[in-house]
């Protein structure tokens, strides 16, 4: 697991008493793209639900980019309390309805420092959000930068 953002997150909750697994995704493990569709995620994150359900605590369902997609469409099925969406691809398959379909209480995380994409998609990113019709001015503020803040307050 090489995400800063997921690391940083990792080490700071158990500390709090909050336990914290990391799951790969599968076309990391074999480094190609096989595997990357979202039945085969979804299915592998499905695979890691009843060993985290063992722990009998509540789960918040979390990831960045891909990750944060499955954590969104999985979250309702598997009885996670909330979502934590970091880096979420608003390209391709993701959407901001997506975002919202959870069920349950959603962190959005995007900002416009997400090294995986080149700033003009950033901006298009951005824009795309912007036009969306679903979020509150607060909402999209958090998604923006606020959102970070809570989970970084050092960058304030």
């Amino acid at each position: 697991m090489e995400a800063a953002d997921l690391q940083a997150i990792a080490a700071a909750l158990p500390p709090r008493g909050i336990s914290v697994a990391l799951v790969t995704q599968p076309y990391r493990l074999n480094r190609a793209r096989s595997g990357s569709d979202e039945p085969s995620l979804d299915t592998a994150w499905r695979a890691v639900r009843p060993s985290a359900a063992e722990l009998g605590v509540p789960i918040i369902s979390g990831g960045r980019s891909a990750g944060s997609q499955v954590a969104c469409r999985t979250a309702e099925e598997l009885g996670a309390h909330a979502v934590l969406a970091l880096a979420y691809p608003l390209l391709g398959p993701g959407s901001p309805r997506e975002l919202l379909a959870t069920g349950r209480p959603t962190l959005i995380r995007f900002g416009t420092d997400w090294p995986a994409a080149p700033e003009p998609t950033v901006v298009r990113n951005i824009a795309d959000l912007t036009a969306f019709d679903g979020f509150t001015a607060d909402e999209l503020r958090g998604v923006e930068r606020d959102n970070a803040l809570t989970l970084f307050p050092r960058f304030a």
